[in-house]
């Protein structure tokens, strides 16, 4: 997942360095990638078609970019994966950060798109920078937003589901019955009883078998 969030992470290995990309930067290195599946693919409408597979789906992944530069969160990662961490787009975002950092399906897209029509990486960065100020994106900020609150407004609704009847008595979850606990005497009791049973069922074999012979 790591190289799926950060594909530059290879180079960083190589170089032994770390590299914190500005908005822009990650930008090229997404028109590069755009570029390869153009020169695989195609980039004809057939070749758009087989490259959309893919192409909108990578940003699920670069969307969750976060800089973690050692000199702060050395510590931290010795502790827990950095990978694991989940930090929300700061509300002083740029426009230009909170459409990278967009986890919407239908903004994924628009960004491929973006991307596929651009013809050089600078002409890519004008179009995000168009796209993060568009219309389109407000709208499915928007309707991000109203799902946000629909969905907190469920899980309150079933938080709340728990409360007295009518007749003023509180309906109870159904929990599975505790088993009793054995004490020392009773689990010695147990295994008594067991052995004694063993003992009686060898008895019957061998009576058995001696009657056969």
């Amino acid at each position: 997942r790591g190289c799926l969030i950060k594909p530059w992470i290879f180079q960083e290995f190589k170089n032994q360095q770390e590299w914190e990309p500005s908005l822009e930067d990650r930008i090229e290195v997404y028109y590069r990638l755009t570029s390869y599946m153009k020169d695989y693919f195609g980039s004809d409408e057939l070749g758009r078609k087989k490259a959309w597979t893919f192409l909108p789906w990578h940003f699920s992944f670069f969307s969750r970019f976060q800089a973690y530069p050692e000199r702060d969160y050395k510590e931290q990662s010795l502790v827990s994966p950095l990978i694991h961490r989940r930090i929300e787009t700061p509300r002083d975002a740029s426009p230009l950060q909170a459409l990278l950092s967009h986890r919407n399906e239908d903004t994924h897209s628009l960004i491929a798109d973006s991307l596929w029509s651009s013809d050089s990486s600078s002409n890519a960065v004008q179009r995000l920078l168009q796209l993060a100020e568009s219309e389109d994106f407000r709208d499915i900020q928007t309707k991000c937003s109203l799902e946000e609150a629909t969905s907190r407004d469920s899980d309150e609704t079933a938080e709340l589901a728990n409360v007295p009847a009518s007749d003023g008595k509180w309906k109870r979850r159904r929990r599975r019955s505790q088993k009793p606990v054995r004490t020392d005497e009773g689990i010695a009791a147990i295994r008594a009883e067991r052995a004694a049973k063993k003992a009686r069922l060898e008895a019957e074999q061998s009576k058995e078998m001696g009657t056969a012979q």
